[in-house]
């Protein structure tokens, strides 16, 4: 199982950084509370559908983060935030 849209290897994708991050049980609280939007993929460490998806939700997680850069620089410039 595996996504054929996402070519690129985990440590590929990781390069530039983790978008996708993982939470844990002291972690996972924080998010709910100071997140609006949360996207969860619960996974084990050995289950091999989890580690051949991991690419995907990677690449998701960049997707996600591309977008919201995107919409707060669109609301910085159509309120003058920049003060431009």
């Amino acid at each position: 199982l595996w996504d054929p849209a996402v070519p690129d290897t985990i440590e590929d994708l990781h390069k530039d950084g983790e978008d996708a991050i993982s939470l844990n049980e002291m972690s996972f609280p924080y998010a709910l509370e100071h997140f609006s939007y949360l996207f969860v993929k619960f996974y084990t460490s050995d289950c091999t559908n989890c580690e051949d998806l991991a690419p995907t939700w990677e690449a998701l997680g960049e997707v996600i983060t591309d977008t919201s850069m995107h919409i707060v620089d669109e609301y910085m410039k159509d309120t003058d935030i920049e003060g431009n």
